[in-house]
């Protein structure tokens, strides 16, 4: 099974079940032990508290052998596994996420991001 394993560390700032949606049921053929940030046996990456791996929530992303989601040594994940674009999506910003640090940084995504941008993690500050 691809995999974080237990040595890996989770986000920086992860979301609640409730804010990511998280349900306990498959959606479909995605789950989360086929999403990037699955953590086996029973975690997310993104996600706080334990997680079925037949679950689903509102950041799943597919997960690819070349593609598998590691966060740094400060704990952030890369853009493309939180589906990182520097346009909003819709009042959802960067700028109005709790995980925005002024003037261009993110407690949870590596590197610089646009007040404007949205990923699949924001949540409302």
């Amino acid at each position: 099974m691809l995999g974080f394993g237990a040595g890996f560390a989770r986000a920086a700032e992860q979301l609640s079940q409730a804010d990511a949606h998280y349900q306990t049921t498959p959606r479909g053929a995605q789950r989360c032990d086929n999403c990037r940030v699955w953590d086996p046996p029973n975690h997310c990456l993104s996600v706080e508290g334990e997680i079925s791996p037949s679950g689903w929530c509102t950041i799943w992303r597919k997960q690819y052998k070349s593609q598998i989601a590691k966060v740094d040594a400060d704990g952030k994940l890369t853009q493309g596994d939180v589906a990182y674009q520097d346009k909003p999506r819709g009042r959802e910003r960067c700028d109005n996420c709790h995980a925005f640090v002024a003037p261009d940084a993110c407690n949870s995504v590596q590197g610089k991001v646009s007040p404007a941008g949205w990923c699949n993690i924001w949540h409302k500050a």
